[in-house]
């Protein structure tokens, strides 16, 4: 039960302009929560002609794309209506599918150049949280990446006293939009970015969290998403399942989070495997899919730190260079397998969550073995493996290769599982061993 109180806690630094909050106590654990969205939110087909003259009086636009978005035309969709509306843009798309720290600090050169009040991201996950970190690094010219990483470890706390006392800028010099085109990463509404430091020998994943990073604007706009291939169409929208699965059980999940989880779940078990056969002949399947995308981040984003899946499949994808998708797909079913196990709560949220998806039995044990049975079954309707062995290269990326990289990514998932656990009042995390066993048997067995 959530209730609106005054509690001895560490004071805010600040009140983000533009940024929606709501702050509530999970009585379980005793710890404050946040609701925090982007200021407004569109969400219907053909929603961003209206939702982009909110910037009327604004003059110059940084765009942050990717090549292939706009090889393919799909980024010409918003410069069209730039064009129209008279605004004066530049377009920068040198953003790998795994952004990494060279291709931040270039946008951030060319935004300090070309002087924005307004940037534009279109794209999935990559465009978007490097234009977050780009925005936070334009703004506060005074901080480094180094720096941005060391204090932007953790939301919730973490952070130093100097630090708390000069808050990161947000929207003094540009606001921030956000245009999916993909359904699954939710970045439109998170205050999180991923970014890749490509020079430093473990390809290490900067999981960066600070009020600074949220949009100021998402617009979720499901036309831009029609031509989804289907390969994609599926790794997002599992994506999106992994969030909305795993925030739903979450110690610091609330009533708000909770019903979003219910229903962006609910959307993709009912309109993935026909939006993935159907393509754009399916507009309502894909708008369904596109909603729960960013409903599943706004879940996401008010329950991190992630739990165990995320922490693994984040240090998984820096390894082997895969998808979130694919590498939250994969190890889904068995880390809810293993947190049943561990937890009569979980246990409890799971099986609510299999009811309320139509995975009825007996039992919440039993209820959570169908939902186990269910995501695999989905997975293979949409061509999704069942194990990370069929996920990976076979001729870079074999068992060897795993076992000689298994130490990074359990110790790395270890260290973030355990900051998850003590941001939800827990003192106690799967070990990195306990992380190990799960990823062995995701490799090469499937969960049901």
């Amino acid at each position: 039960m959530l209730r609106l109180v005054n509690v001895n806690v560490k004071p805010l630094a600040r009140k983000v302009p533009g940024e929606a909050r709501f702050m509530a106590v999970n009585s379980t654990f005793n710890v404050v929560g946040f609701f925090r969205t982007p200021s407004k939110v569109y969400c219907q087909p053909g929603c961003m002609q209206t939702a982009l003259t909110e910037f009327w009086k604004k003059k110059r636009v940084f765009v942050v794309t990717d090549k292939r978005l706009v090889d393919i035309g799909v980024s010409r969709k918003v410069t069209d209506l730039l064009d129209q509306y008279k605004y004066q843009y530049q377009i920068f798309s040198n953003i790998e599918a795994d952004p990494v720290l060279a291709n931040v600090m270039e946008g951030v050169n060319a935004m300090k150049e070309f002087k924005p009040d307004v940037i534009v991201a279109i794209g999935g996950g990559s465009p978007m949280d490097s234009a977050k970190v780009m925005r936070v690094l334009y703004e506060n010219p005074k901080q480094s990446f180094a720096s941005l990483a060391r204090r932007c470890k953790n939301i919730r706390d973490g952070i130093t006293e100097e630090d708390r006392m000069s808050p990161l800028a947000s929207g003094t010099l540009a606001d921030l939009v956000c245009i999916p085109t993909t359904s699954g990463t939710g970045s439109d509404v998170t205050p999180y970015a991923i970014i890749t430091d490509e020079t430093s020998e473990t390809n290490e994943h900067h999981a960066l969290a600070d009020e600074a990073l949220m949009p100021t604007m998402s617009i979720v706009d499901a036309n831009l998403a029609l031509e989804m291939p289907p390969t994609v169409t599926a790794n997002s929208a599992l994506f999106a399942l992994a969030h909305s699965i795993e925030a739903y059980a979450s110690p610091l999940g609330n009533d708000l989070t909770r019903a979003l989880c219910l229903h962006s779940a609910k959307l993709i078990f009912t309109n993935l495997p026909r939006a993935y056969a159907e393509g754009k002949n399916a507009p309502d399947a894909r708008e369904a899919l596109h909603h729960a995308g960013t409903m599943s981040g706004m879940a996401l984003a008010n329950t991190s730190p992630g739990g165990v899946c995320h922490a693994l499949a984040h240090r998984l994808c820096a390894s082997f260079r895969m998808s979130p998708g694919t590498a939250h797909a994969a190890l889904l079913p068995h880390c809810v397998a293993v947190e049943v196990k561990s937890s009569q709560t979980a246990l409890r949220r799971y099986g609510e969550l299999a009811a309320h998806l139509g995975f009825d039995a007996a039992d919440d044990q039993a209820r959570v073995t169908a939902l186990i049975k269910g995501i695999e079954k989905l997975k293979g309707q949409v061509g999704v493996p069942a194990m990370l062995m069929d996920v990976v290269d076979p001729k870079t990326d074999h068992r060897d290769i795993l076992e000689l990289r298994m130490r990074n990514i359990t110790t790395g998932a270890a260290a973030d599982a355990l900051l998850a656990a003590q941001a939800a009042g827990k003192m106690k995390a799967p070990s990195a061993a306990e992380l190990r066993k799960m990823l062995v048997t995701a490799w090469d067995s499937p969960a049901a």
